[in-house]
């Protein structure tokens, strides 16, 4: 099973594997609270069969240019800054 990624200005990918990096607004809709989904380290990416959600679990690389995720407060982020942190996908489930 493919699921294709959101369309996103700075995306280059055309679908969600496991291991590749990713902007999260590759990934997130933009709907619910994109710091919430950010810091709970996964994300809904579509349905599958029967209509199954299909998630995405990811570990953040990179925020507001901050590589140390510690020194952010990803409540303080605007969605813009939420959609260009940078993430790898560590499981797809």
């Amino acid at each position: 099973m493919k699921i294709e990624t959101r369309s996103y200005v700075l995306g280059v990918h055309k679908y969600v594997e496991v291991g590749k990096e990713y902007y999260f607004g590759e990934l997130w809709d933009g709907r619910n609270e994109g710091s919430e989904l950010l810091e709970s380290g996964s994300v809904w990416i579509g349905n599958a069969e029967y209509d199954m959600p299909v998630v995405a679990a990811f570990n953040i690389l990179e925020v507001a240019g901050e590589s140390d995720i510690s020194k952010i407060d990803l409540y303080a982020l605007d969605d813009c800054e939420i959609s260009e942190a940078k993430v790898v996908v560590t499981d797809i489930y």
